[in-house]
């Protein structure tokens, strides 16, 4: 989907609303222009919560960044940006299961093991959404067959975890799917039916660009889901961020999550940029609390209704970010 015609779509989300979804409620409609802040107060339990993923980018590459304009020319002004958050350590699958289970599972000694080598056994959020009696899709780009377990030379698994973890062997093969294009595949086949998944878990490949490229890649999807029927909802939230920063001090920074990394010009590839966006986050919110990639879990658990802690999401200094963006 060309540039111009997916910010043209941000800019029509009311007259698409108006056309195509009677029975949302009045309140709940967004009004022309804003992709966030048209809803005052969040819902107390959403409905969908979708994580996109980008790879290997400190937040001083990211924002303020010319050559990205969907991001700081839409998403900063228009949406929340979290300006202190970090990865939990370097190698992307760490990050992974830490995302998704408040864990590394030992892969940081083991680097990026492949499936077969370290399979995960603890409590992850994919089944912790089908036990609540949700649905959730992990979406990995570059995927040519479903919950596909082998490396080759852009899909990389530890990008897209569900197939490591070992309670998830029944539902892998229907949920662990290749992402498609926005003008078709598994995920848009799954927006034009209006079954958007419980968790929506979108995931890229071992090549994604960092820069243009990727900005325009975010900004198809963002608006493809951003138009759907449940975002239009108003209990639908997307939250974009990296698995990791880059740059040279990732030697001395395996545990991004300890205290004593905290200091990101110490630790700048601890440091990554984190977008929030929701009906109910006003346009321009800006939070410089520290969170991290377990923040992120527990934020989602509480968004979704989950009552269970994961890992390091239950730790008392692992705070959720729904006040700071109004989710």
């Amino acid at each position: 989907m060309p540039r111009r015609r997916a910010f043209a779509l941000l800019v029509c989300l009311a007259a698409v609303t108006a056309c195509g979804s009677s029975s949302v409620p009045a309140f709940q409609r967004p009004p022309t222009g804003p992709l966030c802040g048209w809803r005052d107060a969040p819902p107390a339990t959403y409905k969908h919560v979708v994580w996109l993923l980008q790879e290997n980018t400190s937040e001083s590459d990211v924002i303020g960044n010319g050559d990205l304009p969907l991001i700081n020319g839409t998403l900063v002004p228009q949406c929340g940006l979290a300006t202190n958050y970090h990865n939990v350590s370097h190698g992307s699958l760490p990050n992974y299961l830490g995302l998704t289970s408040g864990t590394g599972g030992g892969s940081r000694e083991a680097g990026n093991c492949q499936p077969a080598d370290c399979p995960q056994t603890q409590p992850n959020l994919f089944e912790q959404v089908q036990a609540a009696g949700g649905t959730w899709g992990e979406y990995a780009r570059s995927m040519t067959s479903k919950c596909d377990p082998v490396k080759d030379s852009n899909y990389e698994p530890e990008h897209a975890v569900p197939v490591y973890y070992t309670d998830l062997r029944s539902t892998c093969q229907s949920r662990d799917v290749p992402l498609g294009d926005p003008g078709g595949g598994a995920l848009r086949a799954e927006l034009d039916r209006g079954r958007l998944p419980t968790f929506t878990f979108i995931t890229p490949d071992g090549d994604t660009e960092s820069g243009a490229g990727g900005d325009r890649w975010l900004g198809d999807w963002i608006t493809l889901i951003a138009a759907s029927p449940a975002y239009r909802s108003g209990d639908t939230a997307i939250f974009v961020t990296w698995d990791e920063g880059g740059g040279s001090d990732k030697s001395g920074g395996e545990s991004c999550a300890d205290s004593a990394h905290a200091d990101v010009h110490a630790y700048p590839s601890c440091w990554v940029a984190t977008l929030v966006i929701s009906p109910s986050t006003r346009p321009g919110m800006k939070s410089g609390a520290y969170f991290n990639h377990y923040s992120l879990l527990r934020t989602t658990e509480d968004m979704l209704g989950l009552n269970v802690r994961l890992g390091h999401a239950a730790d008392e200094r692992t705070v959720s970010m729904r006040s700071a963006f109004n989710l």
